[in-house]
């Protein structure tokens, strides 16, 4: 329990799996003794209330789902973060976001990163592969690596997005946060937190500075319980249960789940051993048929144990690890 309870805000950019780990950071505050405040875009209110946070609403026209460049969600934000910040005065300010609010900084509240991603993304060295581009850190190839490097451009677009928001709010300049535009996440100079498995890091190759802090992960309690659908015909003593899903960013991509889909809707399946399917789709149902033997599910977090494997995004396998639950990646 806190000495002295905090006022906290924890504001994640849109994106179901940003949110979900901040979700478990902040149950684990709760139970410490803290007040926490959610900023949220007004479009997740509904998914998320019942985790009984004090929700901030931000407001925008478009929804998630419609809205492809998430760069611009700090520019229609600004002006609601600043008044939330004046009318609450928190004592912390922890972000899970690629641009910092120029309200942020001008507050002198200090402010602290919760990081839910690939670490690749936040350890910085020339001994580790460029993020996103899949190749290994133990079969080096520095030609690739900085091939790679000039052709990605998603680094320096956050940059940009950054200077551009300063500007457009009066703020001196901030982008040495983010190391020169190498890296996805701005850096905070009091503490960054990052979950991911000892195991499946990097810390064989990398130390981490005095103001970075590693855990396993950021998983949650959900209060809603989830039912086998009995359309599956599921005999947990004969089936093997697949999860698929590519997180809530992959699972965007409607042709990719498609193609996915109905490649495992061709699986041969041992007599035995007859494989049940449960898939994300998400707002994209009516564009993506299934097989018989396959069921569409919403909530990335979920209350069973499937007894085959879980095929998933980033934020999943964090959570299968600690589970102890066969994944695959993509």
């Amino acid at each position: 329990m806190a000495t002295k309870p905090l006022k906290i805000f924890i504001y994640p950019c849109d994106g179901a799996g940003h949110i979900n780990a901040t979700v478990g950071v902040a149950q684990a505050l709760v139970e410490r003794g803290h007040k926490i405040f959610l900023l949220l875009n007004s479009a997740f209110e509904a998914q998320y209330s019942s985790f009984g946070f004090e929700q901030i609403l931000l407001k925008k026209s478009e929804q998630p789902t419609e809205q492809t460049d998430s760069k611009q969600n700090p520019f229609k934000f600004e002006p609601q973060v600043e008044e939330a910040i004046k009318r609450e005065q928190p004592d912390l300010i922890m972000l899970d976001n690629f641009v910092i609010q120029p309200a942020i900084i001008k507050s002198k509240i200090p402010w602290m990163i919760i990081m839910s991603a690939n670490p690749l993304i936040l350890h910085r060295s020339n001994d580790l592969p460029p993020p996103t581009s899949g190749y290994s850190a133990y079969n080096k190839d520095s030609t690739k690596w900085d091939e790679f490097k000039k052709v990605n451009g998603f680094g320096k677009s956050i940059l940009s997005c950054q200077v551009s928001i300063n500007e457009m709010f009066g703020l001196n300049d901030t982008t040495d946060v983010y190391q020169n535009g190498v890296q996805y996440y701005p850096e905070s100079p009091y503490l960054n937190i990052y979950g991911y498995p000892e195991e499946l890091d990097y810390l064989d190759i990398v130390t981490l500075p005095d103001n970075v802090a590693r855990i396993d992960a950021f998983c949650r309690t959900t209060p809603e319980s989830f039912e086998i659908p009995s359309e599956l015909n599921y005999d947990p003593s004969k089936d093997k249960l697949v999860y698929v899903s590519l997180g809530s960013m992959g699972s965007i991509d409607v042709d990719l789940m498609k193609s996915i889909v109905s490649i495992l809707g061709k699986t041969e399946h041992n007599r035995s051993e007859p494989k049940r399917f449960v898939t994300q789709r998400r707002q994209w149902e009516e564009f993506m048929p299934l097989h018989d033997h396959a069921h569409s599910f919403e909530i990335q977090q979920y209350t069973y144990s499937p007894n085959g494997f879980v095929w998933n995004g980033t934020n999943l396998s964090v959570e299968c690890h600690i589970a102890n639950w066969r994944a695959f990646e993509l």
